[in-house]
C-alpha cells in the first residue's frame, strides 16, 4: 500500500515539473532604478448583492505601466455591473453569454455581467489617465461605487511611505571590517534590504498569545479578556475606547484562516476601514481553502478599505506547478499611525491563524461559516490544527516603524505579472553602521537571482567561531550546505535545533527530510530535536558568532531560499543576538540531543533523493 503511493506521488510530481524552470538558472536584477511607469499594477475588487458598508474603492497605479481592476463576484447571485470612467480603457468579461475584451471611451457608459461567486469575472484594464470610475452593481438592490485612483487620495503617512521606496538607496559601510560586518552592509546585494536604522527598545515575543494580545491592543488600545480567549467567544465585545488613529495597516502571512483569530481581527479590521484606514493583506492564493477565502473575500466586498493580495507566483520563470507551488512566505504586521507613539510592527515566523495562539482548538460548532478545528472529523490536508512555537521582533518606535512599512509597502507596489520589486540604485556616500543597527530585507527568489541565497552563504562563510539556529524545516540547497562544511573545516561549532517529528500533512515529505539531514551531520554538528507536545517548533532564527542575529520567516530548506517570498531583520550587535542566544538556549533545554541515525523507510529515502524532488521542498 505504502509502495503504491508512493509510485503515485513520484507520477504526480514528474506530471507537475513538466515545464519548470531548471533550478540551476538566475535571474539577476536591472542594475538601475527603472524609470516610472515600471510596473502592471493589479488591485482586486470584491462586490456583493448589497450595498458595502463604505461605497468607495481605491485602486493603486504608483510606478505604473499598466494599471488592471480585477472585479470578483462574492455572491450566489448572477450581477450585472454598468459604469462610466474619466479615461479610456478595456474590459475583458462577459456580456450577453460571451467573454470577450471589449473597450470603452472616456465618458462612455459600459457593462458586464458577473456570474455567481465568479473569482476575476471581470478585468478592467485602465488607461494611466484615468482616475475615476463610477459603477451601479443591480443585485438584490441596486448601489453605487466610485473607484478612485488611490495615489493622491490616501492618508499623508500612506502617501509618504508609499513614496519613500524602503529599499537602500546608499552603499553600507561595514561596522567592523570583517567578513561578517561585510555581509551586513551587504554592499552590490540585489537582495531588497533597508538602510541601517536604530531601533528604540525593540523587544521579543515568544509566547503566541502574547504575540497576539500585542496586535489586538495596537488596533485597539486594550487587550482581550482571558475568559474570552478561553471560551472562543468570537462575539465578544471588543472596547475601541482607547483605539489609535491608525492610516494604514499591514497584514503578510502565508495564509490566514476563518477561525477565532480570523473573525476577531476581522472584525477590528472593518472598525479601521470604516474610519478611513487602508488595510493591506496578502497571502496565498493556493492556501485559501473555501472557508477562508470566503470569509476574508466576503470582509473586503462589505469593506472596500480593506484590499486583498492574493498572491500568485509570477508565470515569467518557471512552470505551471511553480505557480501554484511558490507562496508569499513574508510575514508581517504592521499599524501605522500618525500620533506619535501608537504605531507598532511586528516580524518574525508567525503565521495569522489559531494554531499560532492557542494550544488546543476552541469549539467554534455555533459559527458554521468558521473553521471548528474541535471537529477532528473534518480534518484533510489543509484542514487541520497543530499548535506552534515561534517568535517575533517588536517595533514601537515611530522611525522604526515607518522605516519598515516603507519596505512593505515597496513589497506591496511589486510588478504583479513577475512578483519583482523595484531595483533600487545605490548613490552617495556610504552610510555608517554601528551597534544596534539593524536592517529588514524581502526577498522574491525567482527575482531577485536567490539574493537571499548568497546573503545566507555570506553568513555562514563569515563565521569565526559559532553558528546557532533554529529551523522547523531542513533541506539546505547545494550552495548553502557546502558553506556550512566550509565552516566546520574551519573549526566554526554549529548548534540546531529542529524537529524531527512534524504534526502536519506535510509532514509525510518533510519529516524524513529532517531525519536525513540529521543522519547527515549529527556527528559533525550538536543537533537538538524539540518535539514536546503539544507545541511543535516553528521559529527561525539565526546567531553568528554572538555579533549578528537574523529573525525571520526563512526556513532552512531549498522552498524557502528558491520559491517562496521572504523576509526578515539583519540584527548588528552583542546585545540583540544574546536576546536571541537566549532563546535558543530556552529551545534547547526542552529538546533531546540527536546522536543516533533516526529511521528513514528505504523507499521514501530512495524518492527524497531525487535531486528535482527535493528542489520542491
Amino acid at each position: 500500500m505504502v509502495a503504491g503511493f508512493m509510485r503515485c506521488v513520484i507520477v504526480l510530481m514528474a506530471v507537475f515539473l513538466v515545464g519548470c524552470a531548471p533550478m540551476g538558472e538566475q535571474r539577476t536584477l536591472p542594475d538601475a532604478e527603472p524609470a516610472a511607469g515600471w510596473r502592471h499594477a493589479r488591485t482586486a475588487l470584491y462586490i456583493g448583492d448589497t450595498a458595502p458598508a463604505q461605497g468607495v474603492f481605491r485602486y493603486s497605479g504608483l510606478g505604473a505601466a499598466r494599471i488592471t481592476v480585477a472585479v470578483s463576484s462574492v455572491t450566489a447571485r448572477r450581477l450585472l455591473v454598468s459604469g462610466v470612467c474619466d479615461g479610456p480603457g478595456v474590459i475583458e468579461a462577459e456580456l450577453g453569454g460571451v467573454r470577450a475584451a471589449r473597450g470603452f471611451a472616456t465618458d462612455t457608459p459600459f457593462a458586464f455581467e458577473l456570474a455567481a461567486r465568479a473569482a476575476d469575472g471581470a478585468v478592467l484594464d485602465l488607461g494611466l489617465a484615468v482616475t475615476r470610475c463610477d459603477i451601479e452593481v443591480r443585485g438584490s438592490a441596486p448601489y453605487q461605487m466610485v473607484l478612485e485612483r488611490e495615489e493622491r487620495l490616501v492618508p499623508r503617512l500612506v502617501r509618504q511611505t508609499d513614496n519613500a521606496r524602503g529599499a537602500c538607496r546608499q552603499t553600507v559601510a561595514p561596522p567592523g571590517g570583517d567578513a561578517l560586518a561585510a555581509a551586513f552592509a551587504a554592499p552590490g546585494s540585489a537582495l531588497s534590504m533597508t538602510c541601517p536604522f536604530t531601533p528604540v527598545e525593540p523587544s521579543l515575543l515568544p509566547d503566541g498569545r502574547e504575540a497576539f494580545q500585542a496586535r489586538v491592543e495596537a488596533l485597539t488600545g486594550a487587550r482581550l479578556s482571558d475568559a474570552v480567549l478561553e471560551a472562543g467567544d468570537i462575539e465578544a465585545e471588543i472596547d475601541f475606547t482607547r483605539a489609535p488613529e491608525l492610516e494604514a495597516i499591514y497584514l503578510s502571512s502565508l495564509h490566514m484562516r476563518a477561525d477565532f483569530t480570523g473573525h476577531v481581527m476581522g472584525r477590528i479590521l472593518a472598525w479601521h476601514a470604516a474610519r478611513g484606514a487602508v488595510v493591506r493583506i496578502v497571502m496565498t492564493d493556493s492556501l485559501q481553502r473555501s472557508l477562508d477565502r470566503r470569509f476574508y473575500e466576503d470582509l473586503a466586498a462589505r469593506h472596500p478599505g480593506i484590499q486583498l493580495q492574493m498572491f500568485r507566483a509570477g508565470g515569467q520563470e518557471g512552470g505551471p506547478f511553480d505557480r501554484v507551488h511558490r507562496a508569499n512566505h513574508v510575514k508581517a504586521f504592521a499599524a501605522l499611525s500618525p500620533v506619535p507613539g501608537r504605531s507598532v510592527v511586528m516580524l518574525g515566523g508567525r503565521n495569522l491563524h489559531d494554531g499560532f495562539v492557542f494550544e488546543r482548538p476552541r469549539d467554534l460548532s455555533r459559527w458554521p461559516f468558521l473553521r471548528n478545528y474541535a471537529s477532528t472529523r473534518r480534518y484533510t490536508f489543509t484542514y487541520f490544527f497543530a499548535a506552534f512555537r515561534d517568535l517575533e521582533m517588536v517595533f514601537h518606535d515611530d522611525a522604526s516603524v515607518r522605516h519598515v512599512v516603507a519596505h512593505l509597502a515597496d513589497f506591496w507596489h511589486r510588478d504583479h505579472d513577475t512578483q519583482a520589486m523595484a531595483a533600487v540604485q545605490t548613490a552617495g556616500p556610504p552610510l555608517p553602521a554601528g551597534e544596534g543597527m539593524m536592517r529588514h530585507f524581502l526577498s522574491v527568489p525567482y527575482a531577485d537571482g536567490r539574493a537571499l541565497e548568497d546573503l545566507y552563504v555570506a553568513l555562514f562563510d563569515a563565521a569565526q567561531t559559532r553558528i546557532d539556529m533554529t529551523s522547523p524545516f531542513l533541506n539546505m540547497p547545494p550552495r548553502l550546505e557546502a558553506a556550512m562544511e566550509r565552516a566546520l573545516t574551519r573549526g566554526v561549532a554549529i548548534r540546531l535545533v529542529t524537529r524531527t517529528e512534524v504534526p502536519e500533512p506535510v509532514g509525510l515529505f518533510v519529516a524524513p527530510l529532517n531525519r536525513l539531514f540529521v543522519q547527515a551531520h549529527a556527528a559533525q554538528i550538536e543537533i537538538h530535536a524539540h518535539d514536546p507536545a503539544p507545541l511543535t517548533l516553528h521559529s527561525k532564527l539565526l546567531v553568528v558568532d554572538g555579533r549578528l542575529a537574523v529573525v525571520s520567516s526563512i526556513n532552512l530548506n531549498q522552498r524557502s531560499f528558491w520559491h517562496d517570498t521572504e523576509n526578515g531583520v539583519l540584527i548588528w550587535g552583542q546585545t540583540y543576538a544574546e536576546d536571541v542566544l537566549r532563546q535558543i538556549d530556552v529551545l534547547e533545554r526542552a529538546s533531546t540531543r540527536q546522536m543516533d541515525p533516526l529511521p528513514v523507510a528505504s523507499l521514501m529515502r530512495g524518492f527524497l533523493r531525487l535531486a528535482f524532488v527535493r528542489q520542491f521542498f
